[in-house]
């Protein structure tokens, strides 16, 4: 009997164990919208730096006539 008594689990723990499951679970679900806000960002960021280069070569080329 002292067996079986030792492998059941109190109450207080496994309420601590069920609240410390449910505050990882809306950490992760904050980790995941952050990602994804993330990885928008970054994709628009890199949008954004295609569009300058362009800009800034394209007055480049048109600025090499000049000096030559």
């Amino acid at each position: 009997m002292s067996v079986i008594s030792k492998n059941k689990i109190e109450e207080s723990e496994d309420a601590n164990t069920r609240k410390a499951m449910q505050e990882l679970d809306e950490l992760y679900d904050k980790f995941q919208g952050l990602f994804v806000e993330l990885k928008k960002c970054s994709k628009d960021y890199e949008l954004k730096k295609k569009s300058t280069r362009s800009i800034i070569n394209k007055s480049l080329r048109k600025l090499i006539p000049v000096f030559v």
